[in-house]
């Protein structure tokens, strides 16, 4: 880029490019997922939250770091500082285990809801 004659090239702000490189970062991990390791907030969200100290991502640059930011600031601190770290497994697709699925124990024909309680009631 030419500054023409006798302009001095822009100092970058060592603080403001590590945040960009964090924001570029946390974007990259909120592309799949509503939070950094997955479908409900962490330690890592807490830190990540806390490492952007208060600046607002740019929702044109890091839309989906935007996003996530807008939520997580709503917590109150002493609730993010409960977030526990996350084992690294991801959570089954759609974000439920096991019993929470279709056929399970809480899912159609389980133990509420389904037929076996329509038969039970009288109903058809």
């Amino acid at each position: 880029m030419n500054y023409g004659a006798g302009a001095t090239k822009p100092k970058v702000d060592p603080e403001a490019a590590k945040r960009n490189a964090k924001l570029t970062e946390i974007e990259k991990s909120l592309t799949d997922h509503m939070y950094i390791d997955g479908s409900a907030p962490s330690k890592a969200d807490r830190e990540a939250f806390d490492a952007l100290g208060g600046v607002m991502p740019n929702p044109d640059v890091h839309p989906n770091t935007f996003a996530w930011y807008a939520i997580v600031s709503k917590f109150r601190p002493d609730l993010r500082a409960k977030w526990a770290a996350t084992s690294g497994a991801a959570p089954a697709k759609g974000g439920k285990g096991a019993a929470g699925g279709k056929g399970g124990a809480a899912g159609k024909g389980g133990a509420k809801g389904g037929n076996a309680d329509k038969k039970q009631k009288g109903g058809k």
